[in-house]
């Protein structure tokens, strides 16, 4: 299972919309608001959209939550409505958070919680997780029945979770990085230089893991992740529909991590 399809040249630098998905629907899940603009007006002095449901797109894997798909015939664009902690092409959230934004607690049985960083399984960093344990995914089918992760697939996520925390080259400085995640650069400087020199899955899981227990579940968090991801270029700018302001607001931190 990939968490993201091959993407065709540009398309994920374009805005992407965020919106919290609150029960209820055919898919258990629908939009809380519908956005009355497109991500082409940002400035809310520009020429008024024409915005209303395109369709909705049903999903059999990933989130399984049909997604709602916007168009402005104004400015002849249509445009994704992603629940939040949701990239485009994402089939796992990127931090853990649910559909309406809310963190996602690890679990506490009696006075102990079950594994300290448990609320990032569910996320591609699942597989930086079991890395550092010497878990590796099954490499065929005819192994391991019943199996729904693979090695190719750790592999894949490990790159992004490392991607994500700015310990590969892609994610540009990693002092920006730092920044942007609330890191001491001096500690993701230290990470990255490590994560350069690991040889093996099990010893680059590691340094994620290092880097993801200085960051806590929280939808700020998930803020801070796709704003480092848009740094990086695995996808374009984000948006998150603010149904009181009526306007489509940037990602609160920028890739210096000082808010806009």
């Amino acid at each position: 299972m990939n968490v993201y399809h091959a993407e065709a040249p540009g398309v994920r630098r374009r805005p992407f919309v965020r919106v919290a998905y609150l029960p209820g629907g055919e898919s258990g899940w629908s939009p809380s608001s519908l956005p009355d603009r497109c991500p082409l007006l940002i400035d809310a002095t520009s020429v008024a959209c024409s915005v209303h449901v395109d369709h909705v797109r049903k999903r059999k894997t990933g989130t399984c939550l049909s997604l709602v798909v916007m168009r402005c015939r104004r400015h002849g664009c249509a445009f994704t409505l992603y629940p939040c902690g949701f990239a485009p092409y994402a089939r796992v959230p990127i931090a853990p958070v649910d559909p309406r934004g809310t963190p996602v607690i690890a679990r506490v049985e009696g006075d102990r919680i079950e594994e300290p960083l448990a609320a990032w399984r569910g996320t591609p960093f699942e597989a930086a997780l079991d890395a550092a344990r010497g878990t590796a995914w099954p490499r065929s089918e005819g192994r391991t029945k019943g199996a729904t992760r693979w090695w190719r697939t750790q592999g894949r996520w490990i790159g992004l979770a490392a991607l994500l925390v700015g310990l590969v080259a892609l994610a540009s400085d990693p002092v920006a990085v730092a920044a942007q995640l609330n890191v001491p650069a001096l500690t993701m400087r230290d990470a990255s230089q490590a994560y350069a020199a690991a040889r093996g899955y099990r010893a680059r899981g590691a340094v994620i893991v290092h880097v993801l227990s200085l960051l806590k579940p929280s939808r700020r968090t998930a803020e801070r992740l796709f704003a480092s991801g848009a740094h990086a270029g695995r996808w374009g700018a984000p948006l998150s529909w603010d149904p009181i302001a009526h306007r489509l607001r940037p990602c609160a931190f920028r890739a210096s991590g000082v808010p806009p």
